[in-house]
């Protein structure tokens, strides 16, 4: 019974009609060469787990952590794409809205810039009306200023140039429609007539 081990099933062997006395017939006198193979190679297995008994793993643990070391690199990898593909999608997006504000801050300087030509024509206009407005006032009251600084006791005698004068003022002003050149004619004729 001590040998009963070599009678082991080979790969592919059919055995028929087994009983004690075909297996007794089978067993040969001294083991085979292969089984005396197969015993030394694990005699020097044996020695070598003894030796390192943290290595001690039987063939499917070596299988099953060959399995799950290739399974834990294939999931490290498809965590390191996936992060690779998000970070992608961050850049693009980071750069979408980037250029968008860049756009967004040219469209305001433009309007900006057309709003301050605006306003600087808008000045000039008022100005050059102005200007225009105040040369208009300046040429109708200069005949008033200089009615005004001529001493009052010649307008004693010169009453009716005076208001041939300021008719004409009067007329002027009122074909051209500006009635606050009418008041200031008017205060500056009532005036010489309240005179000394």
């Amino acid at each position: 019974l001590d040998r009963v081990h070599e009678l082991n099933y080979e790969p592919g062997e059919i055995r028929l009609n087994v009983v004690q006395s075909r297996a007794m017939a089978m067993l040969p006198e001294e083991p085979s060469q292969s089984y005396l193979e197969k015993i030394e190679k694990g005699k020097l297995e044996l020695q070598k787990l003894r030796d390192n008994p943290d290595e001690i793993m039987n063939m499917n643990e070596k299988k099953y952590e060959a399995e799950r070391k290739i399974l834990q690199d294939e999931q490290d990898n498809a965590a390191k794409f996936k992060q690779q593909q998000q970070d992608l999608a961050l850049a693009r997006e980071k750069q979408k809205r980037e250029k968008a504000e860049q756009e967004r801050k040219q469209k305001q300087l433009a309007l900006d810039n057309a709003k301050r030509e605006k306003e600087e024509k808008q000045r000039l206009a008022l100005e050059k009306a102005r200007e225009a407005k105040e040369g208009k006032a300046a040429s109708r009251t200069k005949g008033t200023d200089m009615l005004t600084a001529t001493d009052e006791s010649s307008f004693s005698g010169a009453a009716p140039a005076l208001i041939a004068a300021v008719g004409l003022g009067i007329a002027s002003t009122i074909a051209l429609g500006d009635t606050s050149e009418e008041i200031e004619v008017a205060e500056a004729v009532d005036s010489s007539k309240t005179g000394p």
